[in-house]
């Protein structure tokens, strides 16, 4: 069995500007999965969140 990279992984042998549009586009999907489903409520940012 042969080890692959994770889709999501940005790829390590490519060039620099490959590696940070590969990198992007893994926070935009890792954005989308975790927004998938809310609503606008739950996109509102709330007052009574605590910054981090």
């Amino acid at each position: 069995m042969s080890e692959q990279t994770p889709a999501w992984d940005p790829p390590l042998t490519d060039t620099d500007a490959e590696q940070i549009a590969a990198a992007l586009d893994r926070q935009r999907a890792t954005f989308r999965w975790k927004a998938d489903g809310l609503d606008t409520a739950g996109l509102t940012p709330s007052a009574s969140a605590s910054p981090s």
